[in-house]
């Protein structure tokens, strides 16, 4: 007898959904972040982003586990560069952006629009927030 499996479409900005492959390996044994074989699959997967992007003489990658909101956080708090980010914001994503760019005392401009429409239909800008 066959059951019926409900496939869920996540509307929110994570969790994610998975293919059947990527859940099959996640019942598989864990792998500890202490073992050789983890060392291997990392020391593999940062020599393949460098080569990807055709870096491999000039940078190096530093991979982050934790959540998509500590990748951002990450990316926006290191970003050092004299110009401003332009944040597209239509809602509390990009709302929660400023204010990691506002802790940070980024400087940024934010394009608006209307609650759950895209950016891309927005049609006024908002200053940056003062920052020092």
């Amino acid at each position: 007898m066959s059951r019926a499996v409900n496939k869920w479409v996540l509307m929110n900005p994570g969790p994610v959904n998975v293919t059947p492959g990527v859940r099959t390996a996640l019942t598989g044994p864990d792998l500890c972040h202490r073992e050789p074989e983890f060392y291997k699959i990392l020391k593999d997967t940062r020599r393949r982003l460098l080569r990807i992007f055709g870096a491999e003489h000039t940078h190096t990658t530093a991979i982050l586990t934790g959540s998509g909101s500590a990748a951002v956080e990450s990316m926006l708090s290191s970003y050092e560069a004299g110009g401003k980010i332009l944040v597209l914001s239509n809602g509390v994503y990009g709302e929660r952006l400023e204010d990691i760019l506002s802790r940070g005392k980024k400087r940024f401009e934010t394009l608006r629009a209307p609650l759950g429409s895209s950016s891309a239909s927005a049609s006024s800008r908002k200053s940056s927030r003062p920052t020092a």
